[in-house]
């Protein structure tokens, strides 16, 4: 016998999370949490709304980053990780746009923090000139090409990486000196895989600038600033660039550079 009244009953409660979805609006619910975490004067944004996966959809989001950076990101979307939620692990898939430069990574809780896996992120490396003139000493120098940044780290709840398996490219890097000079310097690639005693690094690439080499990163509490840097990078340069190196070497435009110290203060040795 039919029961048009149990269907009845089947559809309104499916329909009901729906109907209650589309109707909540997260913005004053999310702007209590920032509150709550002391971030809502570093992290805003111009409107958050639901989407029908379920999910949410934050347009115009601005944060300020330790150093005085400004990050602005035009369109973020976030939907639960299902496979992970299965395994009782709680995630959140992450995609977005930024600068029009597409994004996204899969961001997991875990008990000392969070885990980012199957990261991709790309940025127009153009964005760091203000960085790479400080490290210039003020020389007008800008650099151009795509930085495209893969793979998955660890993150404590003091935002401190607890490890990290990352690569790091720059594709078709090139270093503007001035308005007119423009040097074509190759494709290079980075590498970080931590280890139980330290976190080992790789650099490797470039024509007008060849660099080869590796090192080690040591650990040291919760200012990366005073991490521990060691290593060696061969380097070659032609041209200009070479010219450069020769002056900053003490006179070789093929010559080994040893690193030492600390991130926030590295030293450099020259051996020819």
């Amino acid at each position: 016998m039919k029961r048009p009244g149990l269907k009845l009953a089947g559809l309104f409660a499916l329909a009901l999370p729906v109907f209650m979805w589309s109707q909540w609006s997260p913005a004053v619910f999310v702007q209590q949490r920032l509150a709550a975490a002391g971030l809502d004067q570093v992290l805003r944004f111009d409107h958050i709304d639901t989407t029908w996966r379920p999910g949410l959809h934050v347009q115009g989001i601005q944060a300020q980053l330790p150093g005085g950076v400004d990050v602005h990101v035009e369109d973020v979307w976030l939907s639960p990780a299902w496979l992970q939620l299965l395994q009782a692990k709680p995630g959140v898939h992450i995609c977005g746009e930024s600068r029009r430069q597409p994004f996204s990574l899969t961001l997991l809780s875990a008990d000392d923090g969070a885990v980012l896996r199957d990261i991709d992120v790309a940025v127009d490396s153009a964005q760091l000139k203000d960085h790479v003139r400080d490290i210039a000493m003020g020389m007008d120098v800008s650099p151009r090409g795509m930085l495209r940044l893969h793979g998955g780290m660890g993150v404590a709840k003091t935002g401190v990486p607890t490890w990290a398996d990352v690569s790091l490219t720059w594709e078709h890097a090139q270093l503007a000196m001035g308005a007119q000079q423009v040097h074509e310097l190759g494709d290079y690639a980075f590498t970080l895989v931590s280890s139980d005693d330290a976190w080992h690094w790789t650099l490797n690439g470039g024509k007008v600038l060849a660099v080869s080499g590796s090192g080690v990163l040591q650990p040291a509490g919760a200012n990366l600033e005073r991490w521990g840097v060691q290593g060696s990078l061969k380097v070659e340069a032609e041209g200009m660039i070479g010219d450069m190196l020769t002056m900053a070497s003490g006179g070789a435009k093929h010559a080994t550079a040893l690193l030492s110290g600390i991130l926030g203060n590295p030293r450099v040795q020259w051996r020819k």
